[in-house]
C-alpha cells in the first residue's frame, strides 16, 4: 500500500513537472516578470471610490507555476483587498508592508469585522501604510469600530501615506471622528468626504490637512453642541485655505433624533458652494 502511495506521489509530480515545462514554452511566459506583474494589476486594482474585485480576478494564480511565483513576488497586486470583510479576511495577510487602499461597502457586519482584523488594521495605523480609506456602511457601529482600529490610541503614528478619506454612515450616524483626526496629521491628503459624521472642532480639517484639494461635508444635528460650528463660519474658515479647489457643505437639521431609522441610504448630492 504504501509504495503504491508513493508511486502516486511520484506521477503526480511528473505531471506536474510537465505542466510546468509545457506552460515555459507559451510566449506570455517569456514576458519580463514586471510586465506581466502590471498586467495582473488591472484585474486586482482599485478603479472607483467603492469599487470591489470582480468574482474571479485572481485566476491567474492558477494559470501556471510562473504566473503565481510573478504575482506572489509583485507586492502591487495585494493593495487592494476588495469591499468587503470576507474579502479582508481573506486577502490581507498577502499585502505585506506596501500602502493599501482600503475599501469597505456593506450593509452590515456579518460577523467577519473580529478582534484578529482589528488588530490587523492597528498595525496597518502603526505602521502608517494606509493610501485610501474609503468606508460606506448602514452599520455605525461597524464604521466606529473600524475607525477605531485605525485609531491605534498606543501609538503615535502620522498617516503620511493618507492621500484619501471617505466616510460614509448611510443610517444616519453620527460616527465620532474627533479623536482620529485631533490625533493625527495628514500632510498627503487630498480629499476628505464625511457624511453624518461628527468633530469636535472643525479646525481639525484645515489645521492637520496642508494640501487638502476636495472637501464634501454632509452634517447633520443629532443633538444640541454636535456641531460646534455653522456653516458660515465654516466657510469662513475655510476661506483662506489656499489649495482647496472644490468645497461641497450641506446642512440638515435631523428630525429622528439621531437618525437611527433614516432608510434613505446615500445622502443626497450636496450643493456646491
Amino acid at each position: 500500500m504504501l509504495a503504491l502511495d508513493e508511486q502516486i506521489r511520484e506521477h503526480e509530480t511528473a505531471i506536474a513537472r510537465l505542466k510546468r515545462s509545457r506552460n515555459s514554452l507559451l510566449n506570455v511566459s517569456k514576458l519580463p516578470p514586471e510586465v506581466l506583474g502590471n498586467i495582473f494589476r488591472w484585474n486586482v486594482t482599485l478603479k472607483g471610490d467603492f469599487d470591489g474585485l470582480e468574482e474571479q480576478s485572481h485566476n491567474f494564480l492558477l494559470i501556471s507555476h510562473h504566473w503565481f511565483e510573478v504575482a506572489s513576488s509583485t507586492p502591487e497586486l495585494w493593495c487592494f483587498w476588495g469591499n468587503t470583510l470576507k474579502d479582508w479576511a481573506r486577502w490581507h495577510r498577502r499585502s505585506g508592508i506596501m500602502p493599501i487602499d482600503l475599501v469597505l461597502d456593506v450593509e452590515k457586519d456579518d460577523g467577519s469585522f473580529n478582534v484578529a482584523l482589528g488588530n490587523v488594521l492597528q498595525d496597518r495605523a502603526i505602521r502608517d501604510t494606509i493610501r485610501r480609506v474609503h468606508l460606506k456602511s448602514r452599520d455605525s457601529l461597524l464604521l466606529s469600530s473600524i475607525i477605531s482600529s485605525l485609531t491605534a490610541s498606543h501609538k503615535e503614528p502620522q498617516h503620511t501615506s493618507m492621500e484619501s478619506l471617505i466616510l460614509r454612515d448611510k443610517r444616519g450616524g453620527p460616527i465620532d471622528l474627533s479623536n482620529f483626526l485631533a490625533r493625527y496629521s495628514f500632510p498627503k491628503l487630498q480629499r476628505l468626504e464625511l457624511s453624518n459624521c461628527k468633530v469636535s472642532s472643525w479646525n481639525l480639517i484645515t489645521s492637520r490637512t496642508p494640501v487638502l484639494t476636495t472637501l464634501d461635508l454632509y452634517l447633520r444635528r443629532f443633538l444640541p453642541g454636535d456641531c460646534p460650528v455653522t456653516t458660515s463660519q465654516l466657510l469662513s474658515i475655510l476661506a483662506s485655505y489656499p489649495t482647496l479647489q472644490k468645497v461641497s457643505l450641506s446642512w440638515l437639521e435631523d428630525r429622528n433624533g439621531g437618525g437611527g431609522d433614516d432608510d434613505s441610504g446615500d445622502p443626497p448630492p450636496p450643493p456646491p458652494s
